[in-house]
């Protein structure tokens, strides 16, 4: 008789009907790795990894890499099911998936489940960061084509405009959004009511709101005072 060594969840994949399950598969999108019997997440943040290792309720152990030359540490969650790892090939996420990853259907991830998958899969494999040159937050995201292609469309939905530029090469691509609205209505979709998020990525989308809510009060001062200038120069020319 086969005793499993740890405990888990084996059929977390089976469906994803909840916010965690859709966040997670982004993960696995993004960083994971599936195997006939095997699937595996290896990530540089360790309160991540802890976070998926709660939702599997799997009560074994991470394996460490140390990167010598960078002089940090990746954390991996190993996870022996051949059922989870069938699971995730359904969804999308086949072995070798680097150039094979698909956007999932809407049979796959209900579509209000979405911005939690893209959110996992964002925090993998995406970044925001600040432009010196436009003096705003860019946000950014690297996969395939047809991945790609499915944030797109979910970004034109909601009046986003993004661009796809190549990267390594013609199946693997890079999206941006660079316009300030854009980025805003991009990072509130797939943050503002989310329960699961890494926290480095969440305090960017704070720093944004911060930068975000300055700027408008600003140009908010900025017609104030412009309104008053044309008052005073009306004023002026009826007295005159």
């Amino acid at each position: 008789m086969f005793v499993r060594k740890y405990h888990y969840d084996e059929f977390f994949f089976r469906k994803i009907d909840t916010e965690d399950k859709a966040w997670v598969l982004g993960w696995f999108f993004s960083d994971g790795n599936v195997q006939k019997n095997r699937i595996r997440l290896g990530i540089n943040d360790l309160e991540v990894l802890e976070k998926i290792r709660d939702r599997f309720k799997f009560n074994g152990p991470f394996h460490i890499r140390k990167e010598s030359k960078e002089h940090r540490k990746t954390y991996i969650l190993y996870i022996s099911s051949r059922i989870l790892a069938s699971d995730l090939t359904k969804l999308g996420c086949p072995p070798n998936k680097t150039f094979l990853l698909k956007f999932p259907t809407e049979e796959m991830v209900p579509r209000h489940l979405i911005p939690a998958f893209i959110r996992g899969e964002f925090e993998g494999d995406g970044c925001c960061y600040y432009n010196k040159i436009n003096k705003n937050y860019t946000v950014s995201i690297c996969g395939t084509r047809h991945l790609l292609e499915g944030i797109n469309n979910f970004c034109g939905t909601h009046g986003i405009f993004s661009q796809r530029h190549p990267e390594r090469n013609k199946d693997n691509l890079d999206l941006r959004i660079f316009r300030r609205e854009d980025v805003k209505t991009f990072l509130d979709l797939i943050y503002k009511d989310a329960n699961f998020y890494m926290q480095r990525k969440f305090d960017k989308y704070y720093d944004f709101l911060k930068l975000y809510h300055e700027r408008e009060k600003y140009h908010q001062r900025a017609e104030i005072n412009k309104k008053l200038r044309n008052k005073s120069k009306y004023l002026e020319m009826a007295v005159a």
